[in-house]
Formats: structure tokens, C-alpha cells, sequence
């Protein structure tokens, strides 16, 4: 495989297409995955259960039509800083370009769990 061959493979599997309103957001397995939303009018999504221990994606609102709610399969986060236990996370609100999550998928007992690495704004519901 030639370098450009394998560039072109790693650029298509760390951006993750926007599934459009209603459609489900599937991780492509690797570390920093990005899916860019882009909303018409108020739109929902879903994130997909993560595939393996260690994957990461953000999801940002890269084009505001309108608000854009995601509900977050397995999804944690912790609800006060430092406090070390986590809460379950329903749904995701993106309202402004610019906002997003990072999330990292956490094995836990078995069963694998997108907990917020990072937030860059938008409403988390729990």
C-alpha cells in the first residue's frame, strides 16, 4: 500500500459521516474519529453503542439549521467535576456551531460504555 493509499484510508476512517435527521452515528473503531453534523431544522441522531474499549469520536455541529439532539447509547458522564461517579447520559444538545463532545468508550464489567472526555459545549441530559 502506498502512503497516499494509506492516508486516504486513515482520513476515511477518522471522519465519520453525518447520517442526516433520525439516522444513527456508527463509529469507525479508531482513535479520533469526527462526525460533522449539519442540521436543516431541528434533527435528532443516534450514537451507536461503541465497538471496542479505548475508540474515540467527537461530535460537533458543523452547520446550524437548527438544534440537533442526540441520544447517547451507553453514554456516562460524570456529574459533578472530581466527584468519580458516573451518570447515565439520555441525550446530547448541539445548538450552536462549534458545539460538541468527545467521547471515549470505556469497558465496564463487560459491557462498553461511551463515557464525555471532553465537552465543548451543548446541553448533556441525563
Amino acid at each position: 500500500m502506498s502512503l497516499e493509499q494509506h492516508q486516504a484510508r486513515l482520513r476515511s476512517e477518522l471522519n465519520v459521516a453525518d447520517p442526516g435527521a433520525s439516522g444513527t452515528i456508527k463509529s469507525s473503531g479508531v482513535v479520533g474519529a469526527v462526525c460533522k453534523i449539519t442540521t436543516a431544522a431541528a434533527e435528532a441522531r443516534t450514537l451507536a453503542a461503541p465497538y471496542h474499549e479505548g475508540e474515540t469520536i467527537r461530535l460537533v455541529l458543523e452547520s446550524d439549521g437548527g438544534d440537533c439532539t442526540v441520544t447517547v447509547t451507553n453514554g456516562k458522564f460524570e456529574a459533578s467535576y472530581n466527584a468519580g461517579a458516573m451518570t447515565a447520559i439520555a441525550s446530547l444538545t448541539l445548538s450552536a456551531v462549534g458545539e460538541g463532545t468527545e467521547f471515549i468508550a470505556v469497558d465496564e464489567s463487560g459491557t462498553l460504555y461511551w463515557y464525555v472526555a471532553k465537552s465543548l459545549g451543548g446541553l448533556l441530559a441525563s
